[in-house]
């Protein structure tokens, strides 16, 4: 009797030590991103011009769609014509579930406070401009600070601010040459 409830005791100790052992695993899997690694996906490039830049961007960081995560940026090197740095090219990979098309846009966001900038898809694009080949190149966009366009601060309105400014200068110029005639 005593030897039938040791083999029990030992069962219940070996099946716990495995299963602790599998559920190591799996949350090492998980937290180390290996899962994700298993996940298809297709590899392009994001090209930012200089001005723009990719501070606060780092190998690693999230590509989002619509603020959810679908990939992550792989490398960062300068677009060089003849030796001469004219950008920066951001090498990512989506998730292959995801379809690209060739007017898809791309847009950096920094926090207002802190580090870690992310790359956010803000529009898969159209049918019509045709599927984005994996290994393409894709000009982006700065994107503009989440309140703004929470408030509903766009690309037309920022056409809008500019010609505004343009009109300004314009008006600032006529009265220039007007006070000075009088």
């Amino acid at each position: 009797m005593a030897r039938h409830n040791r083999s029990k005791a030992s069962l219940m100790a070996g099946s716990l030590l495995i299963f602790g052992l599998v559920g190591f695993i799996v949350i090492s899997a998980i937290i180390s991103g290996s899962i994700e690694r298993l996940t298809p996906t297709q590899s392009y490039t994001v090209r930012f011009n200089l001005q723009q830049g990719t501070g606060g961007l780092t190998e690693g960081a999230s590509v989002l769609m619509g603020g959810q995560p679908v990939g992550r940026v792989t490398k960062i090197n300068f677009a060089l014509n003849e030796g001469v740095p004219e950008g920066v090219d951001v090498g990512v990979r989506v998730r292959s579930s995801h379809t690209l098309y060739r007017d898809a846009m791309f847009v950096l966001e920094r926090p207002l406070v802190g580090l870690g900038a992310s790359l956010n898809i803000v529009d898969a694009g159209t049918a019509q401009a045709g599927v984005l080949e994996p290994g393409s190149i894709v000009i982006a966009n700065l994107a503009l600070p989440a309140f703004l366009t929470a408030a509903g601060f766009g690309a037309e309105q920022v056409e809008q601010l500019k010609d505004t400014l343009a009109n300004t200068a314009d008006i600032v110029e006529r009265a220039d040459v007007i006070t000075s005639r009088l």
